[in-house]
């Protein structure tokens, strides 16, 4: 198995648990699965795989799997149109081996700039609001995200205007990149600050994540390949 996928997988689920945690969801974990056996929040699977040899049953006996219930995939192996599921969309996990932060960088956190834009973290109640409503997701991220030593959200700026963002979670030995968006300008612009801003955040680790369409593109162009497939399936 691709252990950089493999690690991926294992990222995005850890990203899904600290999420579903913020909510006071249960949350649950084996080598198999990642899984919330209460809905998750809008845009968040109900389980993830971690081996392509999990069975339908084994996930849908763990989940409430009525109408509204979402499945990551993770190898894109199972086969749950028998239970009353479609394809929501695919996508391809990406992998980029860790950077050195560039030279723009003031120091190991708070400000850099790249490619035209200046980044800063979201620290406050403020920022928050500005990135959850640029990237769409108002209530998926609560304000106690703030305080999570391995998630941290960005902001991109231009000019003083808000032109991206993004968000960095630590897990599973690799920093998973995701939540990436573009406001008024290309998206390759904010993929090309991606890998000096990891370096910077979470220093020395690989990055993860997952794309599909002009997004892989953008991100392949930044120097990520494509690790192997995934589904995400919805009842």
């Amino acid at each position: 198995m691709n252990d950089l996928r493999e690690r991926a997988a294992r990222n995005n689920a850890a990203w899904c648990d600290a999420v579903c945690r913020l909510h006071g969801l249960d949350v649950h974990l084996d080598e198999q699965l990642w899984w919330t056996s209460s809905r998750s929040p809008d845009f968040y699977p109900d389980a993830v795989t971690l081996h392509p040899g999990v069975a339908p049953e084994e996930v849908l006996n763990r989940v409430d799997d009525a109408a509204g219930c979402s499945v990551k995939d993770s190898f894109a192996t199972l086969d749950l149109e028998p239970a009353g599921f479609r394809v929501l969309f695919e996508a391809q996990w990406i992998g980029r081996e860790a950077d050195v932060a560039g030279p723009d960088w003031t120091g190991p956190g708070p400000t850099g700039s790249g490619a035209g834009l200046s980044w800063r973290p979201v620290l406050d109640r403020a920022d928050l609001d500005a990135w959850a409503s640029a990237h769409g997701e108002a209530d998926a991220l609560p304000p106690t995200v703030l305080a999570q030593r391995d998630l941290r959200l960005w902001l991109a700026t231009e000019g003083g205007e808000l032109r991206g963002g993004l968000a960095l979670n630590r897990g599973a030995a690799a920093v998973g990149v995701s939540n990436l968006f573009a406001s008024g300008i290309d998206p390759a612009l904010v993929w090309a600050g991606v890998a000096s801003l990891a370096a910077g955040t979470f220093p020395g680790l690989p990055l993860v994540g997952y794309e599909g369409g002009a997004d892989l593109a953008h991100a392949q162009r930044a120097g990520f390949t494509s690790l192997g497939p995934l589904r995400i399936w919805m009842r």
